[in-house]
């Protein structure tokens, strides 16, 4: 796959493999303006297809922030070493590589608010906000990673929505079928949705509404796979909302 901008042009090589394409153009100088893509795919068959769209680049700020932060394994607890992580919204654009503890740094931030993007070695995808990064030493809360053992079903987030009460999710599935949401905690359980219907090698955003009935603080959210049972599920944190 060839991927080409105004200025800049790389090729790519995928080997049977889904997983997010992160273009760097940090080492290119894009004008502040409206900018073309073409995105030109040719497979080993001989397939050839190509599609072109149009984006704004944003001017590139600088700022005394440091942004530190640590990545784990949800389960074991242990730290994930080579992670990308790639800030995918906010005022500075950067990306880094996790350390063999877990942890990662971002310097010369301008302050503001942050959206990021953590692409795991093994393939897995994961997003984080972080708000109110100020002109100092930011140090984040740690990122724990639920580290999947397939690709038939993947599944992220990002932190919950306080201003429309929803939590942003999205899934990945290689097969098509329908899916079931629902959330667990101290032993209680109840379903979002029942049967959501998804298609094969899809990706899948919903917002999932935060009901009276879902408790704050730290319950575990599960998507199953009704025709397979393949389940995954997710531990996020919800903070007091007006509505509870």
């Amino acid at each position: 796959m060839s991927i080409g901008t105004s200025s800049s042009h790389i090729k790519r090589v995928f080997h049977n493999k889904w997983y997010p394409l992160f273009v760097d153009t940090y080492s290119t100088e894009l004008p502040d303006s409206k900018c073309m893509c073409t995105v030109s795919f040719e497979s080993e068959g001989g397939y050839r297809d190509s599609r072109t769209f149009y984006f704004f680049c944003k001017p590139q700020l600088k700022g005394a922030s440091v942004i530190r932060g640590t990545i784990r394994n949800q389960y074991s607890q242990e730290p994930v070493a080579g992670a990308i992580v790639q800030v995918s919204d906010g005022p500075t654009f950067a990306s880094t590589t996790s350390q063999s503890d877990g942890t990662f740094t971002f310097k010369h931030m301008a302050h503001g608010s942050y959206i990021f993007f953590l692409f795991e070695k093994n393939g897995f995808f994961f997003s984080f906000a972080a708000d109110s990064i100020e002109n100092s030493e930011n140090v984040l809360s740690p990122w724990n990673i639920p580290l999947q053992e397939s690709y038939q079903l993947l599944v992220w987030n990002e932190e919950p929505k306080v201003e429309t009460n929803t939590i942003p999710l999205w899934f990945y599935t290689e097969t098509e079928g329908y899916f079931s949401i629902y959330w667990r905690k101290d032993q209680i359980e109840r379903t979002i949705y029942q049967q959501i219907e998804a298609y094969k090698q899809s990706t899948n955003h919903l917002q999932i509404p935060i009901a009276n009935d879902i408790p704050s603080g730290t319950i575990q959210l599960i998507i199953e796979n009704q025709t397979t049972n393949e389940k995954r599920d997710l531990f996020i944190t919800l903070p007091e909302f007006s509505s509870h």
